[in-house]
């Protein structure tokens, strides 16, 4: 058996089979070694994941649990200022070389080990197709990226013309499949996607969509079934211990919560990224509430002036037109938000939206949440 044979069994059996470690955090991250950070794609970005992590060097398997969803479940068990406790899912988009088999380093600002359980599970949520992302390529090379996936992807192959004879591309340790021509390539092909239980779906792809180096979605509009075995029976969104965070339960000093743990996996100095929103040192509240104030329907925003927080998704606002703006220097300098109204974002948007409230008379309720990235402020 080849070493990618054997490798798509073990990833599949995650699927089955319930795997315990310690879950750690290692702060808010903007990039990874999955090379996700392009923009999270849709699959990631869905209100049932809960955040990112990062799985342990065993079980990262050259890159082929990149991209995969998991349900975590922990009951506080453990040491440290931050216990996670509760079941949520999350999405592996990195790589904890120093982590042990069945750790996940989890991308949010926390502190301790805490003892946790976890399947993999097919991405829940509504996200349409598969993706495909070049990165470096040109007339000769290629290196693709297929994201977006409900399962592991565990291989891609060009197609000749014909459709008789398959080249097969070879995978990354970085999340990516490549191919080296002798001679220049251009116009369409058809790819042939393969999930880590066997599933085989074919795409079209042109070659300067590649080079753009823009995720783009092929020609077929595919998708991968689900792998029924390890997925929760109707793709649950986090329980409500979970989705206040991974922090659910914050120590009541706020000081030792802010001081991180000799025993936290790893440190990251990376910009903040969408799913985490690390505490200010004078806010009382638990890190994850400005993630819950946009995430529950109608729930007020702090009664604290200055409170603000940048977020790129679709959300629909009730607070009274005098008292909230809305700025992005790529659409106006600034707009009133009046009630009712909604604004909507392409997913690989760059825009940030910068909402502000003066008392807690502004309520916003997020229609979808997309993203929210980790910028909140108490002044």
């Amino acid at each position: 058996m080849s070493v990618l044979a054997q490798n798509e069994d073990e990833v599949l059996a995650l699927f089955s089979t319930p795997q315990s470690g310690e879950g750690t955090y290692y702060g808010p991250s903007s990039s990874g070694s999955c090379t996700l950070d392009f923009n999270l794609p849709p699959v990631a970005q869905t209100s049932e994941i809960f955040s990112t992590v990062a799985m342990n060097s065993p079980q990262y398997y050259g890159s082929l649990t990149c991209g995969m969803c998991i349900q975590m479940t922990g009951e506080g068990v453990g040491s440290g200022a931050d216990p996670i406790d509760g079941t949520f899912i999350v999405y592996v988009s990195d790589l904890c070389p120093e982590c042990a088999s069945g750790d996940l380093d989890v991308a949010q600002s926390g502190d301790g080990r805490w003892e946790i359980e976890w399947t993999a599970v097919d991405c829940p949520g509504n996200y349409g197709d598969l993706q495909y992302l070049g990165q470096g390529s040109n007339d000769f090379f290629l290196k693709v990226q297929v994201r977006n996936h409900r399962v592991p992807v565990s291989q891609l192959y060009l197609l000749d013309a014909d459709g008789q004879s398959r080249i097969t591309m070879t995978p990354t340790s970085d999340n990516f499949f490549t191919y080296q021509s002798s001679s220049s390539l251009s116009g369409s092909y058809t790819v042939q996607v393969e999930s880590v239980d066997g599933q085989a779906v074919d795409d079209v792809v042109t070659i300067d969509q590649i080079i753009s180096a823009q995720p783009f979605t092929g020609g077929n509009g595919v998708q991968f079934n689900g792998i029924a075995a390890g997925s929760p029976s109707q793709n649950p969104s986090p329980s409500p211990a979970a989705s206040q965070s991974a922090v659910a339960q914050p120590s009541q000093s706020s000081a030792a919560s802010q001081e991180a743990s000799p025993s936290a996996s790893r440190s990251n100095d990376a910009q903040p990224s969408s799913s985490s929103v690390p505490q200010s040192p004078s806010a009382s509240r638990s890190p994850s509430s400005a993630v819950d104030q946009l995430s529950q329907s109608r729930t007020p925003l702090p009664d604290t002036p200055g409170f603000t927080t940048d977020v790129t998704t679709d959300f629909t606002t009730d607070s009274p037109s005098d008292y909230t703006t809305f700025s992005t220097p790529d659409v106006s300098p600034e707009s009133s938000l009046s009630s009712g109204t909604t604004f909507t974002f392409p997913t690989f948007s760059s825009l940030t939206v910068s909402l502000s409230t003066g008392s807690s008379a502004s309520m916003i309720s997020s229609s979808v949440l997309l993203a929210v990235l980790a910028s909140v402020l108490v002044l």
